[in-house]
């Protein structure tokens, strides 16, 4: 189907992210941390929302991570 959008469940995201669920709940409740939509009281992440919020904490190319001089 044309339009579909692959949606997962926090326990999926979480997988996918290397985080608990715990923490995107607590990311939820932040206001922070990728998109999410509710489907009545469940809370589904869609699969695009959580590679743009990878992107978007990946650091840029050839850039140091963890190094303190």
């Amino acid at each position: 189907m044309t339009g579909q959008v692959d949606l997962l469940t926090p326990e999926e995201a979480a997988a996918l992210l290397r985080v608990t669920p715990a923490t995107l709940g607590y990311w939820r409740k932040q206001k922070r941390g990728p998109a999410y939509v509710k489907i009545g009281r469940r809370v589904r992440y869609p699969r695009a929302a959580l590679f743009a919020a990878l992107e978007v904490v990946r650091p840029a190319q050839g850039a140091a991570v963890g190094v303190v001089s």
